[in-house]
């Protein structure tokens, strides 16, 4: 037999009965922090959802193919609802986001959670952890075990998403109803919709289809790695209040002492004469003043033609974040200085 035939042989036959070479899995450190994702719920009409008492099981009993995606390591940090979740809790995942991505064996970290204030941990966890690793944020608006839950695929394609090449150095990332979204963009827009977690104009940074994973575009704010604040420097965080306006009138209530306060202003951050004259009184006990707006992901700027000017009152503008993001924003900025003009700065630039 020529050695030709030999080879064709050996080539056939190496086919046939070989297994294909199948590259090694990524490996993904799954945090759960509780939620409707890891909840439980009877039937679509019972109506009767409550948090499950084994987060990881309840994961994989709703989407078994997680496991062909992805070497996945659990861990259960807390399993409450969202709106139970506080600074200590932010300080706490942070630093447990921290470890996992300096552990050289994990690629990436996928963090499950209630949709009501997810908005608010994806951004702190933007600002403090020193990362290129994908850090993805999930959550679902129907239980786990719900007939009908939007579960299953946020957790497949958050998966997907942390796995992908172009996923790295993007900052922290929300990734829900195939839309991957920037934690400085992302707000709960809706109660009950499965779309209820979207962005503002400028938030979506690309999409998830299936396999596909489709980045558009990036964020150039300061973020992860770049950014001027390190959840290994802080164990605390200053206190920050909101104060929402109205016409006629602003709701704040500083009964307890704070080291800020976030102005929820009308329109453009506009408040009244007599509001901002109580407001100059607060700056003279060291409390910052911060003016958003109601107007959920507008841009706020104050310019010459301004009716309020920030720079003259020593009050800083929040750029387009959300009166609950500028108060994450202003209480990292609150740990490292009292001037406001640097502190106008880490709102210009993060």
């Amino acid at each position: 037999m020529k050695l030709k035939h030999v080879i064709a042989l050996y080539i056939i036959a190496s086919l046939l009965f070989c297994k294909p070479l199948v590259a090694e899995l990524k490996t993904i450190q799954l945090i759960t922090m509780g939620g409707a994702i890891t909840g439980t719920q009877k039937d679509a009409l019972s109506g009767k959802f409550k948090l499950s008492s084994r987060s990881a099981e309840t994961l994989v009993a709703g989407n078994i193919e997680i496991l062909e995606l992805a070497d996945i390591k659990f861990k259960e940090l807390f399993n409450i609802p969202s709106q139970e979740i506080t600074t200590e809790h932010w300080i706490k995942l942070a630093k447990e986001v921290d470890k996992a991505v300096n552990n050289i064996t994990n690629d990436a970290v996928i963090i499950t959670h209630g949709t009501d204030t997810l908005e608010e941990t994806a951004y702190f966890l933007n600002l403090t952890i020193k990362t290129k690793k994908p850090i993805i944020i999930t959550g679902a608006i129907r239980a786990a075990l719900h007939p009908s839950s939007d579960s299953t695929q946020n957790l497949i394609d958050s998966i997907r998403v942390a796995t992908h090449p172009n996923a790295s150095n993007k900052g922290v990332l929300v990734v829900a109803n195939g839309k991957i979204i920037s934690a400085r963009q992302i707000q709960k827009n809706y109660n009950h919709s499965l779309d209820a977690l979207e962005s503002s104009e400028i938030g979506i940074l690309g999409y998830v289809h299936n396999e596909i994973i489709d980045f558009h575009t990036a964020s150039i704010k300061k973020h992860t790695l770049y950014s001027e604040f390190d959840i290994k420097t802080i164990e605390d965080l200053p206190t920050v209040d909101i104060a929402y306006a109205y016409s006629g009138g602003l709701s704040a209530n500083l009964k307890n002492k704070v080291n800020g306060l976030i102005i929820a202003g009308v329109g453009s951050g506009n408040i009244s004469k007599k509001n901002i004259a109580i407001l100059k009184k607060l700056q003279k006990n060291n409390i910052q003043i911060v003016r958003s707006t109601r107007n959920i992901g507008a841009p706020l700027y104050s310019t010459i033609g301004s009716e309020i000017n920030d720079k003259y009152l020593e009050f800083v503008s929040s750029n387009n974040l959300s009166p609950q993001k500028a108060r994450i924003l202003l209480m990292l900025a609150l740990h490292k200085t009292k001037d406001p003009n640097k502190i106008r700065s880490y709102f210009e630039n993060h």
